[in-house]
């Protein structure tokens, strides 16, 4: 009896396990063409993973060589800008300058004493920097436009070649690096202005209206040629009126009377930025050669623009022939 049970407890194990196999069978002859699938896939996978790493590398390089030839470019760029630097620049040559005032006729406190400096030779721009420049500058660099202009570009085709303002010392500055240039000290604009001869203007001792764009009752600018007859012994224009200009040096009242130095830059610190020459809303005295002007560098003004400088270079740099 127990023989007969136990052959009962084998067949029907065997039966389970043939059962359990088949089922098996069954289960892996349908997941199998998942795990094809699944195979297939990951050698796509691999494959695409190959050739992505291989498009990596190819934009990389030419990532890489489009940063070389940037650079390259902007190194032309640099090299022209240069040669045109001093081909629309003029050069002011090295001298000892008389700088400041005495009170013996129009002048404030600050502008006080008469000290010389000595300057090297420099050049500085002909004109004050235009909308025209500026425009051309935040196209390239994307810098920011100046506030007052639309879609970021000035107001009016007509402003062009009037002096950009509304900006602020550092916009200014960054621009004048952009171009290879800096900004002038208050001793080189000064000198610049004709203020050796002693008048307190660049054309002579008497303001005049034809000479200058000042105690304008439209409150506007210029273009930057408007007054031939306002240009310096330099023959440089608008050192005096349209717009008041940036210049390099901190503003201290008292800076004057400490002891002059050769190719002064003012303070070495402070609050406030100078900036010279007055603009159109001034009145003659606001536009005097010797008149010192300030304001904080964040300050942008409708009356302030600026122009720029170039240290004489220590070596020949190439200039562009005329055409």
């Amino acid at each position: 009896m127990e023989d007969w049970i136990l052959g009962i407890c084998v067949i029907f194990a065997t039966m389970l396990w043939f059962q359990i196999f088949f089922d098996c069978l069954k289960k892996m002859k349908q997941v199998q063409p998942h795990i094809t699938d699944l195979n297939e896939q990951r050698e796509d996978l691999t494959t695409n993973l190959i050739s992505t790493q291989k498009n990596i590398k190819k934009a990389t390089e030419v990532i890489e060589e489009l940063e070389h030839e940037t650079q390259h470019l902007e190194e032309e760029r640099v090299r022209l800008q240069r040669a045109i630097n001093l081909k629309e620049m003029v050069l002011i040559p090295a001298s000892i300058v008389r700088m400041g005032n005495d009170l013996k006729g129009n002048g404030n406190e600050d502008e006080c004493p008469f000290h010389e400096v000595v300057l090297s030779a420099y050049y500085l721009d002909q004109f004050e920097v235009t909308n025209e420049d500026y425009h051309d500058f935040i196209a390239v660099t994307n810098y920011k436009a100046p506030s007052h202009w639309r879609n970021r570009s000035y107001p009016d085709v007509s402003l062009a070649h009037h002096p950009v303002v509304n900006v602020n010392w550092e916009d200014a500055k960054t621009y004048a690096l952009w171009v290879g240039k800096r900004l002038p000290t208050e001793a080189e604009w000064e000198n610049a202005a004709g203020s050796r001869h002693g008048a307190d203007y660049p054309w002579g001792r008497i303001a005049k209206k034809e000479f200058a764009n000042y105690d304008n009752p439209q409150q506007r600018t210029t273009q930057v040629w408007e007054y031939p007859k306002g240009k310096s012994l330099f023959d440089i224009w608008d050192m005096c009126g349209n717009v008041g200009e940036w210049v390099h040096d901190w503003y201290d009242p008292e800076f004057y009377k400490s002891e002059a130095e050769e190719n002064s830059t003012g303070p070495e610190s402070g609050t406030h930025k100078c900036y010279r020459g007055g603009g159109f809303h001034g009145n003659s005295v606001d536009i005097r050669i010797r008149n010192r002007h300030f304001d904080v560098p964040q300050s942008t003004k409708q009356y302030i623009g600026f122009r720029c400088a170039f240290s004489v270079p220590a070596t020949n740099v190439e200039v562009l022939p005329d055409t």
